[in-house]
């Protein structure tokens, strides 16, 4: 169980805690290299790239799940809206949650 503030307890069964604090701090993560690499100059299509090589887990780890779950989806704004879309869905992301885990 999680309390509003941000306090696990309980059993940790099945790694719900490391579940949580994967799933506030990947997509974050995830956005803050896309909007590193704009910032530096590279080319859209390299950023692309990069999302497109990240969509895939490669391994059963959560944070490379969410990792991919999160480039899927910026590539299919990509696909829909361009790089202006992309860009600010990736600025979207990268607010930092509303709420800090701990145990």
């Amino acid at each position: 169980m999680v309390f509003a503030s941000g306090q696990f307890v309980g059993p940790n069964s099945g790694k719900a805690f490391e579940e949580f604090v994967a799933e506030t701090t990947v997509p974050a993560h995830v956005a803050s290299a896309v909007l590193a690499m704009k910032e530096v100059g590279e080319s859209t299509g390299t950023v692309v790239a990069w999302l497109e090589s990240n969509s895939k887990p490669r391994s059963g780890d959560r944070n490379a799940q969410i990792t991919a779950r999160v480039a899927k989806a910026l590539l299919a704004d990509y696909k829909r809206g361009g790089e202006a879309l992309l860009y600010e869905k990736a600025q979207g992301y990268e607010k930092p949650p509303g709420i800090r885990l701990y145990r």
